[in-house]
């Protein structure tokens, strides 16, 4: 992909879905709301950020995700912690727009948790969730057998069947 355009013409192409069937945007969100979905914890794909003000040059904003229980927001950032872009964005745009979400939960007193594209794609990616969320008070827990049965039960399509099957 040359454009960033094409990069994500290419994630939306490939009908990226959670366990739960929820339609996302990128594989980094994939693996995030699978991983809060596997140890307990509800959440949202991007609520509308009902508390910003808006303006005629910019969108709507809607945070990743959204953990009502702990009353947290959750964005994964297409950015490593060093602010390096991974493919072909405008860094110093993206950076900019991550500073005003920033901006925004800081104004309005939210918790917002900062996800990077180097904490979800290393080993530690499981650790380092577990702390972040602890960290702002979350229950973390992994689900029992019966309850990762009916979440893959609940699934259709030939592939959650095969591993259904796999699993039994």
């Amino acid at each position: 992909c040359t454009s960033r355009h094409e990069s994500i013409q290419l994630e939306r192409a490939l009908d990226l879905r959670t366990l739960t069937e929820v339609r996302v945007k990128s594989q980094a969100e994939v693996k995030v709301a699978d991983w809060l979905t596997l140890h307990g914890i509800a959440w949202e794909y991007e609520r509308p950020y009902a508390l910003e003000e808006r303006t005629p040059d910019r969108r709507a904003y809607q945070p990743d995700f959204f953990l009502p229980e702990y009353d947290l927001w959750l964005e994964v950032w297409g950015v490593k912690r060093d602010g390096s872009g991974g493919g072909p964005i405008d860094v110093i745009q993206y950076r900019a727009q991550m500073q005003w979400k920033r901006d925004q939960h800081t104004k309005h007193g939210t918790t917002l948790i900062e996800v990077y594209q180097d904490d979800i794609w290393v080993d530690d990616f499981q650790a380092r969730m577990q702390s972040l969320l602890t960290s702002r008070g979350a229950r973390v827990r992994s689900l029992s057998n019966e309850e990762l049965h009916q979440l893959l039960a609940a699934r259709r399509g030939p592939a959650s069947s095969r591993l259904l099957d796999l699993l039994r």
